[in-house]
């Protein structure tokens, strides 16, 4: 009702999300010890708040540019990332994973360039790297596989000019 009648300003409603999203996977941290499952479960709908607010803030309320949407989930993910390294919790790493390969289509991979597209995946795929060497979570190869593709396919679609072939070649032979 509140939103309706704008009672609640879109800057409120956003920094409702994220105190929403904050609070959420802070009690799943709390239930940790003794709900196991349903923790990880809230942990992980409290990440999801996490974007969708970042992500509302700039799609729906222009409220901040894509660049700051951009570091916004980057942060986001780094959050999800080490919550599921220290609670070794593989189902929120690859909700961060997906999160967090989805970000360049969600901000519009227009809005960040070639450059800052493939230098984005090619860390999220060596922080892939790096925890398969620490926790060997095998599935986590499957989400870099199919998420770079995901990444490089919707940048081939919208933003591939002749002109950048060199640097095409460069970041897949990278990724190779």
């Amino acid at each position: 009702y509140a939103f309706n009648n704008n009672w609640i300003e879109p800057a409120g409603r956003v920094m409702i999300g994220i105190l929403a999203g904050l609070i959420a996977m802070g009690i799943a941290q709390y239930l940790r010890k003794k709900y196991l499952q349903y923790s990880d479960l809230l942990m992980g709908g409290g990440l999801v708040i996490l974007y969708l607010s970042v992500f509302a803030a700039q799609s729906i309320y222009n409220l901040i540019d894509p660049m700051l949407t951009f570091f916004g989930m980057i942060i986001v993910t780094l959050i999800g990332v080490t919550i599921s390294i220290r609670n070794s919790t593989r189902t929120l790493s690859m909700i961060s994973f997906i999160g967090a390969f989805l970000t360049p289509s969600l901000v519009g991979v227009g809005n960040l360039g070639e450059f800052i597209t493939f230098t984005y995946v090619t860390i999220l795929n060596l922080g892939i790297l790096g925890i398969l060497l620490y926790k060997k979570w095998m599935n986590l190869v499957l989400a870099g596989l199919i998420g770079t593709w995901y990444v490089f396919g919707g940048w081939m679609i919208s933003s591939y000019e002749h002109s950048l072939l060199t640097p095409t070649l460069l970041f897949m032979l990278v990724q190779f």
